[in-house]
């Protein structure tokens, strides 16, 4: 199951920290796609800050 931090919130996908240096959202953007979008609909996600006590969700939502 992977984490993925601040790039892939919960029904949301954002650019996360591009303020920091060297900060690439088309990278970040490629990373999601093909990394996480590739993995099965059911896989199990555990993602960074939960605002609506939704601890995780999956690939599909």
């Amino acid at each position: 199951m992977p984490f993925t931090g601040d790039s892939l919130l919960i029904r949301v996908c954002v650019r996360g920290r591009m303020d920091f240096q060297d900060g690439d959202p088309e990278a970040l953007l490629r990373s999601v796609i093909e990394r996480l979008f590739s993995l099965p609909p059911d896989t199990v996600v555990y993602r960074a800050h939960d605002y609506r006590r939704l601890l995780f969700s999956t690939i599909a939502d």
